[in-house]
């Protein structure tokens, strides 16, 4: 034994906007954690998660925890190994926008439309792209349209209703109303041959599109997310004990983690809490494509977190290695020993003010071998490859989390 373990560690989950598999997230989490742990533990070892609730005073109320537990195979000596929590921070980004009038939706709607079509166009005509920036650039183009066809949507219903409700008392009404009224019926006749789910998906599709933009473009929930994950550690550090306190976050979450933890303004302190961060999908190249200057000029708390691990697959246009000019490597010297370059890529990242260096992960880890090098098929597979760090139905496969374990409770400390 390494260590002397006391007190478990504490995983909070910060998952993406979507979800991350059906049922209880926690739970699912909780399942491929203690499968992952049995298959890279030392073989005697004897792994239990067992599901159930804590009650924190404020907001949080009852809350799911996964607890699990380690012993020896035939020791009635049972540990406690880490407590494991779910977070829906980036889940919430929604919420405003589901509610929304289709007044408000629609002018958000035209807003970024008009405000990214100029970047696209940018990152066209301003760059040398590889591969994986053209089909970027397909897929921010596609974004652009399904974007427009929603924006169509919401202002046809709102020009039939203008046109049906508003009485002709006058000769302007009149005639708006003449011209208004057909072009609204022309338009939702044609757009009610979309079927349902379609138009469903399409509805889907446009709140996380203005989720996503809203936040990084303008900060659109940024506070209430970040202060949601600063009151719960610190729910966490005055009701519970912890060795260590980790962010496990994926998608649209490590993004919030990042912004948590290295602000623009002064960090919260309760965050001093925060051990190891890990990163999974992590969209900032695709947030440094349109926006380059999000990482910049930032704060943090000295020592924190100690230890910053990215995982990416090279085919998920949503992840990013932090490294320029090469989507593929872990990290710069990779890519020099394989060839000879008239530039050695470098380390991108975040960019604390007064600081010259860039703050980077300090263990890079490519899940899948995959590359973006030839033929359509690839393309298909860059859109699906977000989805390839876990299994959604199955929880025996092989996954990210046979590395995050290796990471977070390295040999001889699972049972100490």
């Amino acid at each position: 034994m390494h260590t002397s373990r006391t007190e478990p560690d504490a995983i909070v989950f910060i998952p993406g906007i979507f979800r991350s598999w059906e049922g209880s997230v926690v739970e699912g989490l909780g399942d491929r954690l203690k499968v992952a742990l049995e298959r890279n533990a030392p073989s005697p070892l004897h792994f239990d998660a067992s599901p159930t609730t804590n009650t924190f005073p404020g907001p949080f109320g009852v809350t799911e925890v996964v607890k699990l537990s380690v012993s020896l195979a035939g020791d009635n000596q049972v540990k406690a190994l880490v407590d494991l929590y779910s977070l829906d921070a980036a889940g919430r980004l929604t919420e405003s926008y589901k509610v929304a009038s289709t007044v408000k939706k629609a002018l958000h709607l035209g807003f970024h439309i008009l405000t990214l079509v100029p970047r696209i166009a940018f990152y066209f005509f301003g760059r040398k792209q590889d591969l994986r920036g053209k089909i970027q650039l397909v897929l921010g183009s596609g974004v652009i349209i399904v974007m427009q066809l929603s924006f169509l949507i919401l202002i046809a219903t709102l020009v039939a209703g203008f046109a049906t409700l508003t009485p002709a008392s006058n000769e302007w009404r009149a005639a708006v109303v003449n011209w208004a009224l057909p072009f609204a019926a022309a338009l939702l006749g044609v757009l009610a041959l979309i079927p349902q789910k379609i138009r469903s998906a399409l509805d889907s599709f446009t709140v996380f599109i203005l989720s996503f933009i809203g936040y990084v473009s303008a900060g659109i929930q940024r506070d209430a997310a970040v202060g949601n994950l600063a009151s719960f550690l610190e729910c966490l550090e005055e009701n519970c004990q912890y060795r260590r306190v980790h962010i496990v976050s994926f998608g649209m979450g490590t993004v919030i983690a990042l912004d948590s933890l290295y602000p623009r303004g002064q960090p919260i302190l309760r965050f001093k809490v925060v051990d190891t961060l890990v990163t999974i999908a992590c969209p900032a190249d695709i947030i440094l494509g349109y926006w380059p200057q999000y990482f910049t000029d930032r704060r943090r708390l000295e020592g924190v977190p100690r230890h910053w691990m990215n995982v990416f697959v090279p085919s998920d246009l949503l992840a990013s290695n932090f490294i320029d000019g090469d989507s593929y490597i872990e990290g710069p010297e990779e890519r020099k020993q394989r060839k000879r370059l008239v530039r050695l890529p470098t380390w991108s990242g975040i960019r604390v003010r007064g600081q010259s260096e860039v703050i980077h992960p300090d263990t890079n880890v490519r899940h899948a071998l995959t590359s973006l090098k030839g033929g359509v098929s690839r393309v298909f597979a860059a859109v699906r490859a977000h989805q390839a760090y876990w299994d959604r139905t199955s929880i025996t496969s092989a996954s990210v989390f046979d590395t995050i374990v290796q990471e977070l409770f390295p040999a001889g400390d699972w049972d100490s």
